[in-house]
């Protein structure tokens, strides 16, 4: 009874607080609007996975019935049976989404099982279908529990070619960041009554959106807003790129920022950053950074395993099959062949607000077409060892048609 006394099903006029709530609420409004950004996202992703769901609406504002007093409870007096349990919400025919596991991220440590936010037989990239099973498909490595040891990081990295990390970066700083994007778009690319946060896509390009990254478009000016630079100036991610190359770092200038969405059919294709940086040093790493979850269907990075150690004659048949035939640094558009012809598996991961991944110059890595509502958004930073060549076109800030 004490239990059922303190629910309430409807709006109402509830004023108690006592002194410790009340002295809890003002500690809690430091962090507000960080919390307020994490539970749009949230609600942004139930509004995907749920609106196709028969006999579910999306809650609108609440309204008072005209005439009803303004300080008295708009409830019917009439109590309405409470459910006893999430599942009673649900047609029997409907999975629930509520208490079906979390469809992303894959929890830490759980990289040893196929777990994604709905089943999924077969994958694109820039349009081309791979199959997700055991044959193209393994999950990656975790390698958190290295952080602290940076000898054993640093044979990880050269042993894979890439390191999964995560929970290095502060989710809140992240979705910051995501939201201040979005925010630069034309409101006609978000779906209506969804926060900029969320990502979520309206499945229309406004008229008249530049091409993406160019002068004009929203990515560019954003790569050289103070917000993006102190974001990528954050002393975590240049600790630890000075804990891999092992010495001071510098973090090159042309900073990516990469947004994707449903229908596009845009990914990155096989490549190695190497083979746009040939001017340059290869002492440097690459820190991928999701900005915002980015489980599978979302189209993340994947890593082809091991194939840091292939030599370039091996690698260099595989341009036999490619939609660029007239630029020679992407190595193909089609990730089934790619992976065919190296006998070698990808690698992928569900990645949660605050992982990123860290990746040497010469391994083959692409990206998964965005087959969510929500859109993905990422970047790429480079941080090249102090002291050695560096390729000029990566010392002015990024644009899409650099060249580079």
């Amino acid at each position: 009874m004490a239990y059922e006394a303190g629910l309430h099903d409807c709006p109402g006029s509830n004023w108690r607080m006592s002194e410790v709530h009340a002295a809890i609420g003002l500690a809690q409004l430091e962090r507000f609007d960080a919390a307020t950004r994490a539970r749009q996202a949230l609600a942004a992703r139930y509004d995907e996975h749920l609106s196709g769901v028969p006999g579910l609406r999306r809650p609108g504002t609440f309204r008072r019935p005209a005439g009803s007093p303004p300080t008295t409870s708009a409830c019917p007096s009439t109590r309405r049976s409470r459910p006893t349990s999430s599942n009673a919400l649900w047609p029997p025919s409907v999975p629930n989404l509520l208490t079906s596991p979390d469809p992303s991220p894959t929890p830490q440590g759980a990289d040893t099982a196929m777990t994604t936010a709905r089943p999924v037989t077969v994958l694109t990239s820039n349009g081309a279908a791979i199959p997700f099973n055991d044959t193209y498909f393994a999950p990656m490595t975790d390698s958190s529990e290295l952080l602290a040891e940076p000898a054993a990081l640093r044979e990880r990295l050269r042993r894979d070619g890439h390191l999964l990390l995560r929970g290095v970066l502060d989710p809140d700083e992240v979705l910051r960041l995501r939201e201040q994007y979005f925010a630069r778009l034309d409101p006609g690319f978000l779906a209506p009554g969804t926060p900029p946060v969320g990502g979520v896509y309206s499945g229309t390009v406004p008229a008249g959106t530049a091409e993406y990254g160019v002068p004009g478009h929203p990515a560019h000016s954003f790569v050289r807003s103070p917000e993006f630079q102190r974001f990528s100036d954050q002393p975590v991610l240049r600790q630890l790129a000075e804990t891999l190359l092992q010495g001071v770092v510098q973090l090159l200038p042309r900073k990516i920022v990469r947004h994707f969405y449903l229908g596009s059919l845009r990914a990155s294709r096989a490549h190695t950053d190497y083979d746009y940086m040939t001017r340059g040093s290869e002492h440097l790493v690459t820190t991928w950074i999701p900005l915002g979850d980015c489980p599978l269907p979302m189209g993340g990075l994947i890593y082809l395993e091991r194939s840091h150690t292939l030599a370039p004659d091996q690698l260099a048949p595989l341009h036999d099959v490619t939609d660029r035939p007239h630029d020679l640094r992407p190595i193909s558009h089609d990730l089934r062949w790619t992976a065919e012809r190296t006998a070698r598996r990808w690698l992928w991961a569900d990645y949660a607000t605050g992982d990123l991944t860290v990746h040497t110059p010469h391994i083959v890595h692409a990206s998964l077409d965005t087959d969510t509502r929500r859109m993905r958004l990422s970047a790429d930073l480079r941080f090249q060892l102090t002291g050695t060549r560096t390729d000029a076109r990566w010392t002015q800030p990024w644009s899409a048609d650099d060249g580079a």
